[in-house]
């Protein structure tokens, strides 16, 4: 028996790298067939982490609970028990695989530009390790940079788009994030930084311990953060003012969102490369399509902007996410090479 745990562990990997010939295809389930509580594991592994839901919004709520019927029926799979010990292994193994393949992957797709910058294009993901120890996981679309000086007397890096950190803690030297519109300082912390200079708003979102946040056109603002917080700076307020956003405060200091099913913080499921939004407004919700695959998105009619969608993707193409929002939203779309139109149905 032990084995057949070692080759399905090995074959498993195969298959979430999607490295699995024909021949072990078959050998996987004949391993399946001979001892069925592995089916289990691997609906643990496959069914639950491939599921989606999508359900449109707040204020209509017969589409809310037509959509989660929809998703019942998707995933109701039987289950049985499996040998708790033998369980746990496998799954320890088999995730801790995964775990590396997957941080393997988000490594690789740096671009290092002049000095000390690094550069994420459309569709991709990375991590950095600073010279103090302090780890960056990088959305896409993201430029970091920090100066040849960083770590002498302090730790100031510089961000566009988003980025998810945990420093080490040095209170003789302060780290420091600047963006266009905000700086967070903190001393040792987890957090996570969204500053897209094509978005409306600058969020930073703390995780656990605590940051101090200023901003750029009024550094006498000091804005201290506990955990489970997050604050909303509005950009460009002055421009916006006469807008339809004009009622909303330019500083909003909320709750950073959680799944229901897990308590997943929303705001940072983007590194496990799952995208998610809860309530966001459909414009919202095209710039993260926009950044996360590299496409162009014309929404045509201004009266869908402003309807709220949330959902959670592991593993979905572009495709798959258009059709999922538009089958609970009021919308239809077309795609004509990497430009995807949205009209009203």
């Amino acid at each position: 028996m032990p084995d057949n745990n070692n080759r399905l562990i090995e074959l498993l990997i195969k298959k979430e790298s999607e490295n699995l010939t024909l021949l072990e295809r078959k050998e996987l389930l004949k391993l399946l067939e001979e001892d069925e509580s592995y089916l289990d594991l691997v609906h643990f592994l496959d069914v639950a982490d491939k599921k989606q839901e999508v359900f449109f919004n707040k204020n209509k709520q017969e589409d809310v609970e037509k959509s989660i019927q929809r998703l019942k029926k998707k995933i109701n799979v039987k289950t049985r028990r499996l040998p708790v010990k033998k369980y746990l292994l496998v799954a320890a193994s088999v995730l801790a695989a995964f775990v590396f393949i997957k941080f393997m992957a988000f490594e690789a797709d740096t671009k290092k530009l002049a000095g000390n910058t690094y550069k994420t294009e459309k569709g991709s993901k990375s991590n950095l390790t600073l010279p103090d120890g302090s780890k960056i996981w990088i959305n896409s679309d993201t430029k970091i940079s920090y100066k040849d000086d960083f770590g002498k007397t302090s730790r100031e890096i510089f961000l566009e788009g988003e980025a998810y950190f945990d420093i080490v803690k040095d209170v003789s030297r302060p780290f420091i994030v600047h963006t266009s519109n905000m700086n967070i300082k903190v001393l040792g912390t987890v957090f996570n930084v969204r500053a897209y200079n094509d978005e409306s708003n600058t969020q930073a979102s703390l995780i656990k311990g605590s940051i101090e946040v200023t901003l750029t056109k009024d550094k006498s603002k000091i804005i201290r953060l506990k955990p489970n917080e997050k604050i909303i700076l509005r950009n460009n307020v002055h421009k916006m003012a006469q807008g339809k956003n004009a009622d909303e405060p330019a500083i909003l200091i909320t709750n950073i969102k959680r799944l229901e099913a897990d308590s997943s913080v929303v705001e940072t499921l983007w590194i496990e490369n799952k995208l998610a939004f809860r309530e966001e407004s459909l414009e919202n919700i095209i710039l993260l399509l926009k950044h996360w695959y590299n496409v162009e998105i014309i929404i045509a009619d201004a009266s869908l902007k402003n309807n709220l969608y949330s959902g959670t993707f592991k593993g979905d193409n572009i495709t798959d996410v258009m059709n999922a929002l538009s089958l609970t939203g009021d919308f239809s779309y077309s795609k004509k090479n990497d430009t995807i139109f949205i009209i009203p149905k």
